[in-house]
């Protein structure tokens, strides 16, 4: 009877221990150093839920990478309380889901890379509050971004969204993301721009925004969608390049200062209502299908109303 129960004990005792959750099993880890050269770099294979216990001690790693792998899931705490690290790369995964708190008190030097992988959500609590000044989440399949999902993100500079399945914007993401002044969403599904859309970038007379919006399927633009509350909007570059764009909304670039703007290759016959940025900017409208008076007006504009305008195949073809 004892022998019995003993059995019973051990198959579930095995059985609760076979259950135990693992982001990582049997993945290689390398570890770089400043000093180290490829061949000369920590690799090891770790089954853990958590990584920071695995990497070697005694050394700060310049670079970890975690590439090439099976994770479905990056589990509360996976990656937290990792301080010194320039470059995390944790690329081609199959990454689905990242739980809220993944990477807890995680600071990175330079930039961390989740691409290539499968997300289609980011949720509230996995970003907030790290610290990395580059995001690479390009070439997964996002549809959906929870609106505080990237607030208090204190040290980022540069996200990258792009190769997404995101249909839309929302003008609430990036609250006290006092330094972030790169947004790539290029190759999307975004179809309209909203109201204040980039309101919380960040914006000063010395430091203004880069936004693309290229390769999208943007139709619509509210005619408050790059201006900010109550203030002057300045932007140093803003790519709306290959769109469905036919019509600009009158004063959409009123109190909005753009140096470098790009409506090449989208439907545009006629400026009709809207207009371009103005002096000392570059506008690039090339490869729309303009009417030959209506970009014969544009170009009579230039460098008075408008900035610069480039659109040589269409001067060409309007004998312009």
């Amino acid at each position: 009877m004892l022998a019995k129960l003993f059995f019973i004990s051990l198959c579930l005792f095995g059985g609760a221990k076979a259950n135990i959750l693992l982001t990582f099993k049997n993945v290689m880890l390398t570890c770089e150093t400043d000093n180290d050269v490829e061949e000369l770099a920590f690799v090891t294979s770790i089954t853990a839920n958590r990584l920071k216990p695995h990497l070697p001690s005694g050394q700060d790693c310049s670079k970890i990478a975690i590439e090439h792998s099976m994770i479905p899931i990056l589990y509360d705490g996976s990656l937290a309380d990792i301080t010194r690290v320039n470059i995390l790369l944790l690329e081609d995964n199959k990454i689905e889901q990242i739980q809220p708190g993944a990477f807890r008190n995680l600071k990175v030097q330079e930039g961390m890379s989740l691409k290539f992988n499968r997300l289609t959500e980011i949720r509230s609590g996995v970003f907030n509050d790290i610290q990395v000044p580059f995001l690479y989440l390009s070439y997964n399949y996002i549809s959906r971004i929870d609106r505080d999902a990237f607030d208090n993100m204190t040290s980022l500079r540069s996200l990258y969204l792009d190769n997404n399945k995101l249909a839309y914007i929302d003008s609430n993401w990036f609250k006290n993301t006092p330094q972030l002044r790169k947004l790539v969403l290029q190759q999307n599904t975004i179809d309209y721009i909203p109201a204040f859309a980039f309101n919380n970038l960040a914006m000063s007379r010395y430091h203004s925004p880069e936004v693309d919006l290229s390769n999208n399927l943007i139709r619509l633009i509210n005619r408050d969608a790059f201006k900010r509350e109550r203030q002057w909007s300045r932007f140093n570059f803003v790519s709306l390049a290959h769109n469905e764009v036919q019509d600009l909304s009158l004063d959409w670039l009123k109190n909005v200062e753009i140096k470098t703007l790009d409506l090449s290759y989208n439907r545009i016959m006629c400026l009709n209502r809207g207009g371009l940025a103005g002096a000392n900017s570059v506008n690039y409208v090339d490869g729309n299908p303009w009417i030959c008076t209506c970009l014969q007006e544009v170009k009579q504009k230039e460098f008075k109303k408008y900035g610069q305008v480039v659109a040589e195949e269409a001067f060409k073809r309007c004998q312009i």
